[in-house]
């Protein structure tokens, strides 16, 4: 699976969150809570929902996949991941499979991403001179 640099830095920031996620079938299946939903106690009964396929109307169903978020395993290859996210629904690696593939230890995240940098990157050209203050001015 190839992961960009930004890939990895959304996955880290959505990391540091401390996300609400729950493992289930010795982590080959994970739910993860979406950013939408605030109410944790909620999370558990979507999770629920989710596994049983169990809901109570069309409007509640939506609410549901909107809020809760599924990680599997593939079945065809081995440590391939999918989300049910918007972004991972169209094959692309969303932060949250980037995440539990880390967890996994599937992939690593690059030194540069947990580093924390000191000082941000200077801009470019020739730095600029003193202002013109009563220390410079002539008499």
């Amino acid at each position: 699976m190839k992961v960009s640099h930004a890939q990895f830095a959304a996955a880290y920031s959505f990391k540091q969150s401390e996300p609400s996620m729950k493992s289930v079938r010795k982590n080959s299946e994970f739910y993860v809570k979406s950013s939408k939903l605030a109410d944790k106690e909620l999370f558990a009964s979507y999770v629920v929902k989710r596994r049983n396929l169990n809901y109570d109307s069309w409007s509640d169903y939506v609410k549901v996949v909107e809020s809760c978020y599924y990680v599997k395993h593939s079945e065809a290859f081995k440590e391939t991941l999918y989300c049910s996210c918007p972004v991972g629904s169209k094959k692309f690696a969303c932060k949250h499979v980037v995440s539990v593939a880390c967890k996994l230890k599937y992939l690593e995240y690059p030194p540069s991403i947990d580093s924390i940098q000191i000082q941000g990157p200077r801009s470019p050209g020739r730095q600029r001179g003193a202002k013109r203050g009563h220390a410079l001015s002539r008499l």
